[in-house]
């Protein structure tokens, strides 16, 4: 089991290193840059994967209300924290672009209730996402019927979402999470199986290549809404890569102490990064003509130290539950 724990860190770490990187070229104006497309079109299952591997660690022997608790601590806490922290920041921005409008520090608020984030620190959406899939999946009482159940109406919810454009958006990413959740639970037994493991293997790579010819199937996972293709094959697709992924790096020794590293502390650079690249923005780059890619690395280099820094700061007794660690406790996020 210890090399299967390996093997998520490390996955976890990539899958992180592109999180970021995403978000950092949209920052930079560089969305349709080969350098973010190309490493998109690989890993454009990243976000599935985060709930996929969630789902592998499920708990059927726990409660409801244990899970309540438990992701409560885990995840709800850095959420509201570092939720506060962006809209102070972004009320310092308000400040300095001298905004008296009320509305206008209302919007933040009401993104909650819209899409689970609010401007300062879109990236923590996901935390009340997994929080919200974890509870609702608890409910299932381990019934396999009843999960079957739960994701098949997961499924349709989805669908109509992307095709309605269904609000508010959490609904939509909610059930999004539940379905690869749910694949990660349903699969997590079968997944390392040699058929199973190298079919997803083979249909990941022939699906790769035909998307390569003949179109991509992207998918914008926060708001459920379509980039490019069909959303449907990327559900597909999405659901094949997670068990790919997971079976050829547990068939490989471990690639990368960084790269586990980064996802024993994942959490950290999750809830700090984007406010990194926002400040920056704000006080720096809006102010100066800078090429892109100077910004791309002065955020890169910035969100490496600080996030760094702030992983040692977080190991502390008395501030490690901030980021929704018990004290003394190793970092864990990655099997929540």
């Amino acid at each position: 089991m210890q090399s299967r724990i390996q093997h998520y860190d490390v996955i976890c770490g990539i899958m992180l290193l592109f999180m970021m990187h995403h978000h950092i070229c949209g920052a930079c104006g560089l969305n349709e840059s080969v350098i973010h497309m190309m490493p998109y079109q690989i890993l454009y299952f990243y976000m599935a994967y985060f709930f996929f591997k969630a789902g592998v660690f499920y708990h059927p022997e726990k409660t409801i209300r244990e899970v309540c608790i438990s992701s409560a601590r885990r995840l709800l806490v850095p959420f509201v924290l570092f939720t506060v922290i962006g809209y102070i920041w972004f009320g310092a921005q308000s400040i300095g672009l001298s905004v008296t409008d009320l509305k206008y520090w209302w919007w933040p608020i009401r993104q909650i209730f819209a899409i689970g984030r609010v401007e300062g620190n879109g990236p923590l959406w996901f935390l009340l996402s997994l929080f919200l899939v974890r509870v609702i999946f608890q409910a299932t009482q381990n019934k396999r019927w009843a999960q079957i159940s739960l994701v098949a109406v997961c499924i349709l919810i989805a669908v109509l979402g992307n095709c309605l454009s269904l609000r508010p958006r959490t609904i939509s990413n909610v059930a999004l999470g539940i379905i690869f959740y749910g694949a990660g639970v349903l699969l997590r037994d079968i997944q390392y199986s040699k058929w199973v493991g190298r079919a997803s293997v083979c249909i990941w790579i022939v699906s790769y290549i035909f998307m390569s010819l003949f179109g991509w199937h992207l998918v914008d996972f926060s708001f459920n809404t379509t980039v490019i293709g069909n959303h449907i094959v990327w559900l597909v697709n999405c659901v094949f890569a997670c068990v790919a992924v997971n079976f050829i790096f547990w068939k490989i020794p471990p690639i990368s102490r960084i790269l586990s590293w980064l996802g024993r502390n994942s959490m950290t650079f999750l809830c700090v990064h984007a406010l990194i690249y926002e400040s920056l923005y704000t006080y720096c780059f809006s102010h100066l003509e800078l090429s892109a890619y100077l910004q791309l690395g002065i955020y890169w280099g910035s969100i490496i130290v600080i996030c760094t820094a702030m992983t040692f700061v977080f190991k502390n007794k008395y501030l490690s539950w901030m980021i929704g660690e018990k004290k003394h406790a190793n970092s864990y996020h990655l099997y929540i």
